[in-house]
């Protein structure tokens, strides 16, 4: 992981992975409360830097600003590793309990139907 991201955050554990990358739960080490969610993503070595269409993603996510969508905090692009890095929110959910619980069901499609429906607005 990039000296930068360890000197500001202290990673616990690997949260998962998938197609684009691996995600990690960890912490601020200024703020100890503070989870966060880094996303470890792998750039094409050929390509020179951070491909353009993750680059409008990024700054699209750092615009958004609503109570039902994760927010990034940040974003590290160590150049020699070829990795990029996001820092987003962190969301402690237990997916058993939402396959088993239909309230549970209601209440984050509910959420989820609010989200789209700002991200659909901007």
């Amino acid at each position: 992981m990039a000296r930068q991201i360890q000197e500001k955050y202290e990673v616990l554990s690997k949260a998962g992975e998938g197609t684009y990358g691996v995600v990690y739960k960890a912490v601020s080490r200024a703020d100890p409360s503070h989870l966060v969610a880094i996303k470890e993503m792998r750039h094409d070595e050929q390509e020179e830097g951070v491909p353009s269409s993750a680059l409008r993603e990024i700054s699209l996510l750092l615009d958004l600003d609503h109570t039902n969508v994760v927010r990034l905090f940040e974003v590290f692009n160590d150049l020699r590793q070829h990795r990029l890095y996001l820092v987003f929110e962190f969301l402690d959910a237990n997916p058993v309990a939402f396959r088993t619980d239909p309230r549970l069901v209601k209440y984050y499609t509910w959420q989820i139907l609010q989200g789209l429906h700002y991200l659909h607005k901007r």
